[in-house]
Formats: structure tokens, sequence, C-alpha cells
């Protein structure tokens, strides 16, 4: 299951094609999180399909870096704090379906981009530190890169406004989760090319996307997760073909990672 995706999200789509129910929740189906219908939409979906993963991926534009851009003038400031409130709010009804999916047994996978203010909110913080009271809690680094994230044709120059034949766009995720099995995502750049900008009108909208490379691989962990419920086991004493189960928990408050 998929909360804050598009109508044609990739994860989903590659879910399917492997023969699995993709569930997707967004604002193309009523799932609101900054209304209370769409928060109980999302939830009656939660009871009544009972998903092994939900996979959470909130908005980050209002607590992005670039808005430092829009906090020059105090007409600006206003904007972004009226827009980080909104934020706050559509986080925390979020965070209501991550505890429900918690107290049904299931794991919850969360993304954000790896250095976006968000991570700081209050409720994410304190959601994670629960987890982290009762379990080992863990995360996985991505570079857009690495799975082959690259800007459309014709935007492809570099921070100094070179051409990058290439193209790559180093987009850096985070993935905070319940399972160890998050490990089997994380790839960083091998550091063999040249990088474009994200940020720049069709750059930064692309670059919300995950690659198909990447939507594969989780896909394929949604079934490993699936396969190992079926079995009726514990993660960390079962593993499905292809895949490690060692993988590297936080230490101490998740939150101290940057």
């Amino acid at each position: 299951m998929e909360l804050g995706c598009e109508a044609d999200s990739g994860i989903s789509t590659e879910v399917e094609a492997m023969g699995g129910i993709g569930i997707r929740c967004g604002l193309h189906n009523g799932c609101d999180l900054q209304k209370e219908a769409g928060v109980q939409k999302v939830l009656q979906l939660l009871e009544k399909e009972k998903p092994d993963l939900l996979w959470v991926s909130f908005p980050c534009g209002p607590t992005s870096a670039i808005q430092e851009l829009n906090m020059l003038t105090e007409e600006g400031r206003e904007k972004i704090r009226k827009k980080v409130l909104k934020s706050k709010k559509l986080v925390g009804n979020g965070i209501r379906v991550m505890e429900r999916q918690v107290q049904l047994g299931r794991e919850v996978f969360q993304e954000w981009p790896a250095n976006n203010r968000a991570w700081g909110f209050t409720s994410i913080r304190t959601f994670w530190d629960r987890i982290y009271q009762k379990q080992t809690v863990f995360e996985a680094r991505i570079d857009g890169c690495a799975y082959g994230l690259k800007a459309p044709d014709g935007l492809k120059r570099n921070a100094k406004g070179l051409q990058a034949p290439e193209g790559f766009m180093k987009k850096p995720w985070r993935i905070r989760a319940t399972s160890s099995l998050v490990w089997n995502l994380q790839k960083t750049c091998p550091g063999d090319h040249e990088h474009v900008p994200c940020e720049g009108g069709q750059r930064t909208r692309m670059s919300a996307f995950y690659p198909d490379a990447m939507c594969r691989k989780v896909a394929h962990l949604v079934k490993c997760v699936h396969e190992n419920r079926l079995r009726q086991e514990t993660l960390a004493h079962y593993s499905c073909p292809g895949y490690a189960m060692a993988a590297t928990p936080v230490e101490g408050n998740p939150d101290s990672l940057k």
C-alpha cells in the first residue's frame, strides 16, 4: 500500500506486474490527508486490505532546502510558514495511519529526501522514537543516480552550466523502516559520473519520481515481506532468495542520523 502517491505510481505498477496487489492512496482517489474524510478513507482501506507493507511518501516541497530562496522577504516567509503548517497537519494525519499499521503488526517504510527539514517535525520524531523504544529502527540511503535517475533531454547541464551528457541527478533519499529488509534498497552514487542539479523547472518535478529500477527493487522487497509473512515467521529468522537479512540498525535515537 502506497500513501501519498500518484494514480500511476511506479511502485504499485511494479508490484502488480509481479502478480501482487498495488493499493494507491493519494489525492487522485480521495485520500487527502488534509481532510478527516480522506484520513478515514485510508484507515478503512488499511483495515480492509491489511497490507504487508505501507510505503509512505509525504510531500517535501514546503520543507525543502530550496525554500530558503523564498524567505528573503517578510511576504515570502509568511507564505512558507503557512505551507509548513499545512505540511505538519498532513504528516500528523499520516502518522495516524502509520501507527495503525504498526498496531496491526505490519511493516512501515517512510521516505523523504535525505536532508528535508520535515525529518525534524516533532510528530515524526516522536513516532519513530516510540517505535525505537520497542524494536530496532532501520534506515537506508539512496542516491537517485545509482538507480538511473536522469534529467530530461535538453536539461543535461551541470552546476557550472556545462553539458553533462549522461544527465544523472543525485537525488538523495532516506528511507526509515520497521524492517531490516530496507537495507536491500541501499544504493549510493558510485562516483563515476557527473551530475546535473535536481532543482529547476521540469527537473524538480522529474526528480520527485522514483526511477524504474528503484520501483522494481521496492516491488521485490514487498514480495519478500509478503512471502515471509506467509511463512508465519519473523523477518529476523528468515530471508528471501537474493536478499541479505543483514542490516545496520539505528544506534541510539534514530533522529541522530543526519
